[in-house]
């Protein structure tokens, strides 16, 4: 859906509403002004009622400007979803990192995709 190649890959599964996110790289503020601009054209397509999956294992911990920047668009009013947002880390450092500018609430974290993919199928169960 989007993407850029070192630094992000954007995919929507109209059948499960679910945004699958995997970073990579090492982010800049340039690098991330693109991503915010790839998230916003995904919510103008898929509307905002999606869950998320960030897969975050190859990306390397971001400078503070960039995980506050990272923070404020997962906060933001119009550019975010609404959804739960399981991230998928093994890395200490990158989830306190996340923890920090993320917080808590919609957002979970776990060491792998198959454990992020079960909650995001039970949370969805439980709703209908």
């Amino acid at each position: 859906m989007r993407k850029l190649d070192g630094y992000y890959d954007i995919q929507f599964d109209h059948e499960s509403r679910l945004v699958r996110v995997t970073t990579l790289g090492f982010w800049d503020m340039g690098i991330f002004e693109r991503f915010a601009a790839d998230i916003a054209d995904v919510i103008a397509l898929t509307g905002r009622d999606c869950d998320n999956l960030v897969n975050s294992e190859a990306i390397r911990v971001h400078p503070p400007e960039v995980a506050e920047a990272l923070g404020r668009l997962a906060q933001h009013e119009t550019l975010s979803f609404t959804g739960r947002i399981a991230i998928v880390s093994s890395s200490s450092l990158k989830k306190m990192q996340n923890k920090r500018s993320l917080g808590e609430g919609r957002f979970r974290y776990f060491a792998s995709e198959d454990e992020a993919s079960q909650w995001l199928a039970s949370s969805k169960s439980r709703q209908l």
